[in-house]
């Protein structure tokens, strides 16, 4: 019998994009933008990704870093929008 036979890993398709996006990252040899992206607050909708950053996190930098990183890795994204965590509102 497997190890985890009676708790299977679920992945959420938003813990795929997540890890896609560390992976990418850290080929980009930019293991601490893989290492934001770990801790911040992700939401995976029909019109792209949502992405909370802590307020000290230049947003429009690092959307640039994760638009490429997405692009290279494939990541099927219509939109990346990067907001300050507490503001994570749609506009």
């Amino acid at each position: 019998m497997p190890l985890f036979a009676s708790s299977p890993l679920t992945l959420t398709p938003t813990d795929v994009v997540r890890a896609t996006l560390i992976a990418a990252l850290h080929e980009r040899h930019r293991p601490e933008l893989g290492d934001l992206v770990a801790a911040a607050d992700l939401l995976l909708d029909e019109t792209g990704l949502w992405v909370g950053v802590p307020e000290s996190v230049n947003s429009a930098w690092l959307w640039e870093e994760l638009l490429g990183a997405a692009l290279e890795a494939g990541v099927p994204l219509q939109r990346i929008q990067v907001l300050p965590q507490g503001r994570e509102e749609r506009v």
